[in-house]
């Protein structure tokens, strides 16, 4: 497997094609694939390519992300040398998740963002090849400015050369200019889904858009925003880019109405049976997934004192017998520091999928930190904790489990604040040493930088007795966070 890791707007995705092509073009008995965002299993189809072909097979998967964890054990299925599965993912979500389930498996290549040192070389470039009479005109010092305002994201950087206004400034016209509130709501039904990076169906945008009782009909809203969104191979639609998207979001939209839209995407799913991800296609599963998340509710309801709990608390009835649904309710209580009925959520998380640990390591989690933050040791105290502590004592014994982050890391941040917030300094330095010689041990089989923040504060703890209550929580970012790089 080989991976082509870089932020976003990079121009990775496009790099990566250019380079399979090239590959096609001087080896054209080497059969090249792409895999259908909507294959139903990817282990039957790479079977199916192991029958058809005797010699090396390259299967390109365009967004790795979309495929998660699951995809590793079609990787796993392959035979050595037969099929090399090319794909490219997020420096981020590289870090954060997908490396934790694919870096045994893969050789990875960075792409980088554009330096200073590449202005001269991109600027010839743009002057050769692409429109841009204004930025043609411009003395070397200006466009070296203008490249340095597009914050080294190549995407950008071509389209403020080729505009007379720069990038937000242009989007924020187009969406401004969009005839009606109707056609906003479609495009932001549009534009989530491209964040979500899937896209959404003609169906479920129709639905979608329905649901929100329009006085414009669908077909000329769709006609209203030609040239702002466009269908995949596919037939789904997706904004222009997910940069454009995420400005209009981020300076245009109110919480109000990406609520209101968000509800209304969801209402599409309420018809299917429980768990939803298994009731749709892999792409709306996936949109279902990234509409829940707790980062997604968090940044669009952010600044508003807590409000992303409406998305959720409207759908309590439709949802309750799905165990992602009430692990995002969770999770996103958590994130806004409620932590009693974020436990409760959790809980139906795991009663509506039982067997879960992502849920039961968010549990546990989170009984340290309310363990942490009541005001005396006391017996319910003393509970949260050794519950918690069983739990993640048991995960971290489990050899084969994978998770996006490490019980023992959760253990030692969770267990030692909480000792150390109730005054229990001689027993907090004897399960620091403990458990700094666990992850020792963990760390000579994994890099993580994790594992090694940890150790470091335990190393300060055990000499100094500092302990930072205020370290960042989280080795990881969630699925679908609106990234900003």
């Amino acid at each position: 497997m080989f991976t082509v890791l870089g932020p976003a707007g990079s121009g990775k995705t496009t790099a990566t094609m250019m380079a399979l092509v090239q590959f096609g073009l001087k080896n054209p008995n080497t059969p090249i694939y792409e895999l259908s965002k909507d294959a139903v299993s990817t282990t039957k189809a790479f079977k199916l390519l192991n029958r058809l072909h005797d010699g090396l097979v390259i299967v390109y998967v365009g967004d790795l992300f979309l495929y998660g964890d699951g995809f590793r054990e079609s990787i796993l299925s392959l035979d050595a040398g037969r099929i090399l599965v090319v794909s490219s993912s997020r420096q981020s979500e590289w870090s954060d998740h997908l490396g934790r389930y694919y870096s045994d498996l893969c050789i990875t290549s960075d792409f980088q963002k554009f330096s200073r040192n590449d202005f001269d070389p991109l600027i010839e470039k743009i002057l050769q090849y692409v429109p841009a009479p204004r930025f043609r005109k411009m003395e070397r010092a200006d466009q070296y400015r203008e490249l340095t305002r597009s914050r080294s994201q190549l995407l950008i950087a071509l389209r403020e050369a080729t505009d007379s206004k720069n990038f937000n400034e242009i989007i924020a016209d187009e969406y401004r200019s969009l005839p009606d509130t109707d056609t906003k709501k479609l495009l932001l039904i549009i534009g989530i889904s491209t964040l979500a990076r899937v896209g959404v169906s003609l169906e479920l945008a129709l639905e979608a858009y329905q649901n929100l009782a329009p006085k414009r009909e669908f077909q000329r809203a769709l006609e209203a925003l030609e040239g702002i969104i466009a269908r995949s191979e596919s037939g789904r639609f997706l904004a222009r880019h997910d940069l454009y998207m995420r400005h209009i979001f981020d300076d245009l939209v109110s919480f109000d109405e990406m609520q209101e839209v968000t509800k209304a995407i969801l209402k599409t799913y309420v018809k299917y049976r429980m768990p939803i991800i298994k009731s749709v296609s892999r792409q709306d599963s996936y949109l279902f997934k990234f509409i829940l998340n707790k980062d997604f509710v968090s940044e669009i309801s952010s600044g508003t004192g807590g409000r992303g709990t409406e998305i959720y608390s409207d759908f309590e009835v439709e949802f309750q017998l799905d165990g992602h649904f009430w692990l995002q309710y969770g999770l996103y209580l958590a994130g806004i520091n409620r932590l009693d009925p974020a436990i409760g959520m959790l809980q139906n998380s795991i009663r509506a999928f039982s067997g879960n640990p992502f849920a039961i390591h968010a549990l546990a989690d989170l009984q340290l930190r309310l363990a942490q933050q009541r005001p005396y040791y006391d017996s319910t105290t003393k509970d949260l904790i050794k519950t918690a502590v069983k739990t993640l004592n048991l995960m971290d014994a489990q050899p084969t489990l994978t998770i996006d982050e490490y019980p023992i890391v959760t253990l030692s941040k969770g267990h030692i604040g909480a000792l150390v917030k109730h005054r229990r300094q001689d027993e907090a330095k004897i399960l620091a040493k403990e458990y700094f010689e666990r992850l020792k041990l963990k760390a000579r089989h994994t890099n993580s930088s994790a594992i090694e923040s940890m150790q470091n504060r335990l190393i300060r703890f055990v000499t100094l007795e500092e302990w930072s209550s205020d370290a960042p929580r989280r080795d990881r970012r969630s699925a679908g966070r609106l990234e900003r790089q």
